[in-house]
């Protein structure tokens, strides 16, 4: 059985002494092949070289995906940066993903980086390993989109409801803008009858507060429907901005 775990040899200048060296550059780290390499991981010594004349540390300049086939998150992706990276990192990126893909038979790899704390910036994957493993991986917000992808296979039909109640949970226009990105249902017409049905209910109960709530929600949704998720953002915190101004203190 071919190994999950690879790595490739590199040539490096030391910024340093300028000297000149190769060294071995791990892309794929399969935690239960090998332990020793999740401890370079976390102390920071795995995602750079050490010069042998000076011992000065070069950036590896690769990505790196630990993977973790027996835990959850079952993958971790650093890279040089998370919102903007290059075109040949991500061209590595999506190399490695499939080699793990292939040797590990695991159908799911791609869909593991939909989780906030999936994918980090590689000066932040040793504070993400801290305590691992005897402190969990997962994150408070993680079990939120554990539970809405195991819903999403096994009751497809209550997915969309499940979502939206993640939705409405969920503290911030941040953290209800992960729920957006892992459910982009919730940007679609599919969401409107279910608010008729939380609205028609609140109003049932007469309880006009929460009635008051699932509007302005369902509004939020429609208008980040038109115009995207972040613009609707942008726009209510301008909005916000004008309100606070117009009544302050004069």
């Amino acid at each position: 059985m071919e190994n999950n775990s690879y790595s490739e040899i590199k040539e490096f200048t030391c910024p340093n002494c300028e000297t000149m060296f190769t060294s071995r550059v791990w892309l794929i780290v399969d935690v239960d092949e090998e332990p020793e390499l999740l401890e370079k991981a976390k102390d920071g010594t795995l995602i750079n070289a050490a010069c042998p004349e000076c011992g000065h540390r070069v950036d590896g300049e690769a990505p790196v995906l630990m993977y973790f086939p027996e835990d959850v998150p079952r993958v971790i992706l650093a890279t040089e940066s998370k919102n903007d990276p290059s075109l040949e990192e991500r061209a590595k990126v999506l190399e490695i993903l499939d080699r793990l893909q292939e040797s590990s038979e695991d159908a799911d790899i791609l869909s593991h980086l939909d989780e906030p704390g999936d994918w980090v910036e590689k000066a932040s994957l040793a504070d993400r390993l801290e305590g691992y493993p005897e402190e969990s991986l997962v994150m408070d917000d993680q079990e939120t989109f554990e539970n809405l992808r195991n819903i999403q296979k096994e009751n497809p039909e209550i997915f969309l409801f499940t979502a939206i109640e993640a939705y409405l949970n969920a503290e911030g226009l941040e953290n209800k803008g992960k729920v957006v990105s892992f459910a982009p249902e919730l940007l679609t017409e599919d969401i409107d009858p279910l608010f008729e049905r939380f609205i028609s209910g609140a109003e049932e109960e007469g309880d006009e507060w929460q009635k008051m709530i699932y509007r302005a929600q369902w509004d939020f949704l429609k208008r980040a429907r038109e115009i995207g998720y972040q613009a609707a953002v942008e726009e209510y915190e301008r909005d916000l901005y004008r309100e606070e101004g117009n009544t302050g203190d004069k």
